[in-house]
């Protein structure tokens, strides 16, 4: 089994650990696609036991509260629409509207999110469900990992 790291982690306020992050932008991902993507991945992330794990893609976002007596393969906690996030932070020209963004796009998108998350910032939306496990993260910090 080859170690990695999270996509990016999130720390609150104390700079404690508080949520990994990782980004699957494949087409279709679907809770039960994010689930087994859960079991086969989180066992070999380093440093990734936070109380929290999230993944996202383009289209949706997963979010599990990780503890131990809940099985590898237990669906998510929560399951939130990603338009809001994408459109806030894509860039885009009347060209490029529809274009399958690229991982390493969504990734950076959902780290620009994530700070502005942590800065209190009031233009970040906030996806229906998740605003009581996003509080914890303001005025923490967001480190995007090199898996290379």
């Amino acid at each position: 089994m080859v170690a990695q790291t999270p996509d990016m982690m999130v720390f609150d306020a104390s700079g404690k650990p508080y949520m990994a992050v990782e980004v699957n932008n494949q087409i279709g991902l679907t809770a039960e696609k994010a689930t087994h993507f859960r079991k086969e991945v989180v066992p070999r992330l380093i440093g990734a036991s936070t109380p929290f794990l999230m993944l996202a893609s383009q289209e949706r976002g997963y979010f599990w509260q990780k503890n131990d007596s809940a099985p590898a393969g237990a669906p998510p906690d929560l399951e939130f629409p990603m338009d809001q996030v994408i459109a806030h932070y894509r860039y885009t020209t009347d060209n490029d509207n529809v274009r399958r963004l690229r991982g390493s796009e969504v990734e950076i998108l959902v780290w620009h999110w994530l700070v502005e998350l942590a800065w209190k910032s009031p233009s970040a939306p906030i996806p229906d469900g998740l605003a009581p496990m996003l509080k914890h993260i303001h005025g923490g910090n967001v480190t995007m990992e090199s898996n290379s």
